[in-house]
């Protein structure tokens, strides 16, 4: 499959896959609790199957349960708290990470990060990732003025280090696993968590900056 074939299914099923998001998470909390709840199902799921050489069941389920629920606690307390508008920055931010990361490092990308983990990783999509969650962020901090116009930056590069490191951790695990990808329910993804790994990493990032800093009311 080349590059525009692939991009077209990635960008159709990340638009259906954001409609849905927004939907739930502007309605209601009970509905972006649902989203949460089948989220987590799908990502226990897959987990599971890549770590069926793994023996043990304990040691699977604590693994599965720290690499998935602390972002998916922090994104449901953020909502819960403060509503719909920090959820939608926070997953701004990773997503445009994401977008910005794939485009650039397959457009321009020559040097690899980690080519034993993860060959399509290059230094020119983190890059690129990285001016896109800046950029997103420095309109964060337009938006909100305060405290953020001068933190929105920082807690979005960071954020956006963060998935990174979500990215090559998930990478590690396929790796581990043998497979491409953790599943094939996502049509230019792959699986639910080839899709989620850099929010598991990056989404706690943003709420520990909520935290921090505050969010207006």
């Amino acid at each position: 499959m080349d590059f525009s074939e692939n991009f077209l299914k990635r960008s159709i099923t990340a638009a259906i896959l954001t409609l849905a998001f927004l939907a739930a998470n502007i309605l209601y909390f009970e509905t972006f609790l649902l989203l949460l709840v089948v989220s987590s199902i799908a990502l226990l799921k897959e987990w599971w199957a890549l770590s069926v050489k793994w023996n043990g069941y304990f040691t699977r389920s604590v693994i599965g349960f720290f690499w998935f629920a602390p972002a998916l606690l922090a994104l449901g307390w953020l909502r819960f708290m403060y509503g719909a508008s920090p959820v939608f920055w926070a997953v701004s931010i990773v997503v445009a990470s994401d977008v910005a990361a794939y485009v650039f490092g397959r457009t321009f990308g020559k040097r690899k990060i980690f080519p034993v983990i993860s060959p399509g990783k290059t230094w020119e999509g983190f890059l690129g990732g990285l001016t896109a969650a800046g950029l997103v962020g420095a309109l964060l901090g337009v938006c909100l003025g305060g405290a953020w116009a001068l933190a929105g930056v920082l807690v979005a590069l960071l954020t956006g280090i963060a998935g990174v490191m979500g990215d090559l951790v998930e990478s590690y695990v396929k790796r581990w696993a043998g497979v491409k990808d953790s599943g094939k329910s996502l049509p230019g993804h792959g699986g639910v968590l080839d899709r989620l790994d850099s929010h598991l990493f990056g989404l706690p990032i943003f709420v520990v900056g909520v935290m921090m800093i505050g969010w207006p009311t």
